[in-house]
């Protein structure tokens, strides 16, 4: 399989809908979701490394973010846990997110209030730090 952020981001929204909580995760972001909790997930940033004629890494930063309705907080807390937990248990089971990268070499994230165009939410976003090959 060819290594690439497209593919990467493919793949990450395949693992994300088997999430049984997440209504919605496309691997191309939409203008808008109306469907509560949802994914999106994006490239933020990336760093070429070069490494001898012909040959290089990219480490590239994609962001997930799980966006849940602020309706009914502390249920939806419990919500925003288990989705955690399971899509990080998804990241380890699948390192190289099934040879799309060569590994998964960092995962950050953040609690906290969100928005997605002029929905506010709460959710997760976390931050993968992916190398790929050239």
């Amino acid at each position: 399989m060819t290594q690439s952020v497209s593919a990467a981001i493919s793949k990450l929204s395949e693992l994300i809908a088997t999430i049984p909580q997440i209504k919605a995760a496309p691997a191309v972001p939409t203008e808008s979701i109306n469907v509560f909790p949802f994914a999106v997930i994006y490239e933020r940033s990336a760093e070429t490394v070069l490494l001898s004629d012909g040959f290089a890494n990219d480490l590239v930063q994609i962001v997930v973010e799980f966006h849940l309705s602020r309706q009914f907080l502390p249920g939806v807390l419990g919500i925003a846990d288990s989705i955690r937990n399971q899509f990080l248990d998804k990241l380890i089971e699948h390192p190289t997110l099934d040879g799309t990268v060569s590994t998964i070499q960092s995962v950050d994230r953040v609690f906290g209030a969100m928005d997605y165009g002029s929905t506010q939410s709460i959710g997760y976003r976390f931050t993968l730090e992916v190398k790929i090959q050239l």
